[in-house]
């Protein structure tokens, strides 16, 4: 983490004043039959109390909460299709995920945002960097599709600042070793058991 506090330093902001704080949303019920769960992720100034972006992630754990196995595809295709089209390119000729896998859990991270102010501060690398060391620990396989939205204001972008965007992105997840899927290009994804010392090399 050391890289990215200097970077945060050289802008003159405190590390320690940033936090991530998770929502997670299920009924025990859903839970107990694998069903995905979705978890809202506020990136907050704790000092001013200042919320300035926002992630936001679907977990599909492989097993239930009684123990017994799930299989992530189907789970997926009970809750959306773009679920599915998240989880489709890492699933075997049996729409399950590879056995040699960790931890055999899945995430889809369906938001990635800063609020405009706070970008090229160094703040967006230190909470994903926060954010990658949690969920590397609940998945071994973590998806995103790089689609740019402008929640500041609402609304899609127009197609040059999305095209630009999108670039911004790309770059950004491959820095965090993000990989484009060869099965479905539009999709990036990480492979957590290959990339345990992320955090430590940066």
């Amino acid at each position: 983490m050391k890289i990215f506090k200097e970077k945060l330093k050289e802008n003159n902001i405190d590390p320690e004043n940033i936090i991530l704080n998770f929502h997670t949303s299920f009924c025990h019920k859903n839970f107990s039959k694998g069903r995905p769960i979705y978890t809202k992720v506020d990136i907050i100034l704790n000092k001013e109390k200042k919320k300035i972006g926002r992630y936001a992630f679907t977990l599909i754990n492989k097993n239930n909460f009684d123990k017994s196995q799930n299989n992530i595809f189907r789970a997926a295709e009970e809750e959306s299709g773009e679920l599915v089209n998240a989880v489709n390119p890492f699933v075997d000729e049996n729409l399950e995920l590879p056995e040699d896998l960790i931890n055999p859990n899945f995430i889809y991270i369906n938001r990635m945002y800063l609020n405009k102010e706070y970008r090229n501060k160094g703040i967006g690398a230190y909470s994903f960097a926060i954010l990658y060391k949690v969920l590397s620990r609940k998945a071994s396989l973590i998806t995103v599709f790089p689609e740019p939205y402008d929640y500041d204001n609402d609304q899609e972008y127009d197609e040059g600042v999305f095209k630009k965007e999108k670039e911004n992105m790309i770059k950004f997840l491959k820095w965090f070793d993000f990989k484009q899927s060869e099965l479905n290009p539009t999709i990036y994804y990480v492979n957590t058991d290959k990339k345990l010392s992320l955090l430590n090399n940066k």
